[in-house]
């Protein structure tokens, strides 16, 4: 016969017996100080032993999901859950994990879940309204946005993402001022600088719409796209040669960058430079084939040198990428007049109203 193991847990269920403060308090510590591996080591080792322990599958879900191991941490963060079905914060947890998964619509039940159990959860209404502009439903986040904003007023994200959805749904003015109270509360915010650059830009505010891209390129002097849309807005002022500049430094930050080089094309067209700007199409084109806007501006060069027959060319195959592109049309219109297509070109012409494209 065998002889029977001592054991002090004779007659308990050893799943809820807690690991000791000790123990608690090392984890606690490795994870609060970065220290990954030791912190996924210690909370697996102590699940292992006490499956019941809340906290430690909790920091084993955190470190999972920070050291790229969605997965694995997805089943931590269930298991809280199974464990705590009352934890608005294990929802909230989870949420995350499945919204980095791409599990779409079970991140925004799980972020819905958190907000039902703790309604003044900001961060859970905050990535809830995230996972909405994700999913392009952009009046149910700005809900999110303002009800994240209600509860926790000094977030300048939120206030900057709020601006981002009534950027998007063009209403500008609400927007400036959202942006405006982001920088307030957070004055090296440089997408909040970019952006407010946008909405001003769409109201027509040109010169402070300037001073809002100076500031974002001070702040992040590697954010292309600032500079991009700072040579937008000095080309429509008529600064030609500083737009010229802008592009260029866009480009020098972001080679592939096919919307600084069309750009820089228009600018360039404007000044008169007619072979540099269908060299910068001509760049734009080698970035992306498809982009049916160099070939409507290469039409437009080549129209304006007197050779529309070359131009007819390159209208087609900006109409054969995109056909419904209107000034790609009438473009092609005003070749067939000069070729002595009349009635071909009449027709387009009165359809359509066609120019170089930003």
């Amino acid at each position: 016969m065998k002889a029977n193991i001592a054991s002090t847990n004779e007659g308990k269920n050893i799943s809820n017996i807690k690991p000791s403060d000790q123990q608690i308090n090392k984890l606690l510590m490795h994870f609060q100080a970065g220290h990954l591996d030791k912190a996924k080591k210690l909370a697996a080792s102590i699940t292992h032993k006490y499956p019941n322990d809340v906290l430690s599958w909790k920091i084993l879900g955190a470190v999972l999901r920070q050291t790229d191991r969605k997965s694995e941490a997805l089943v931590a963060n269930k298991k809280v859950i199974a464990l705590s079905p009352k934890d608005a914060a294990a929802h909230y947890n989870l949420g995350v994990t499945l919204k980095e998964l791409r599990i779409v619509e079970e991140a925004e039940a799980s972020y819905a879940k958190a907000i039902a159990l703790k309604p003044d959860f900001a961060e859970a209404h905050y990535n809830l309204g995230v996972m909405l502009v994700e999913l392009e439903r952009y009046e149910e986040a700005e809900t999110s946005y303002a009800q994240t904003i209600q509860l926790k007023p000094d977030f300048a994200e939120a206030h900057s993402n709020l601006g981002d959805v009534l950027n998007g749904m063009r209403r500008f003015k609400e927007a400036k001022v959202s942006y405006q109270k982001a920088i307030a509360l957070k004055p090296d915010f440089a997408e909040a600088h970019y952006n407010l650059g946008i909405a001003l830009h769409e109201l027509g505010r040109f010169e402070e719409a300037e001073g809002s891209y100076l500031q974002t390129i001070k702040l992040k002097p590697d954010f292309a796209e600032a500079f991009n849309n700072f040579g937008i807005i000095l080309h429509k002022m008529g600064r030609h040669e500083e737009a010229e500049v802008r592009y260029k430094q866009a480009i020098k930050l972001k080679p592939d960058f096919v919307k600084a080089y069309n750009n820089m094309g228009t600018v360039l067209q404007a000044q008169g430079k007619s072979e540099e700007a269908l060299g910068a199409f001509k760049q734009a084109l080698t970035i992306k084939a498809d982009y049916s806007e160099a070939y409507n501006n290469i039409g437009a060069v080549l129209n304006g040198q007197g050779k529309p027959e070359e131009a007819l060319k390159a209208y087609e195959k900006a109409l054969e990428i995109n056909p419904d592109f209107s000034k790609a049309s009438a473009g092609m219109g005003e070749c067939l007049l000069k070729i002595g297509k009349f009635e071909e070109g009449r027709s387009l012409i009165q359809k359509n109203d066609g120019s170089i494209s930003l």
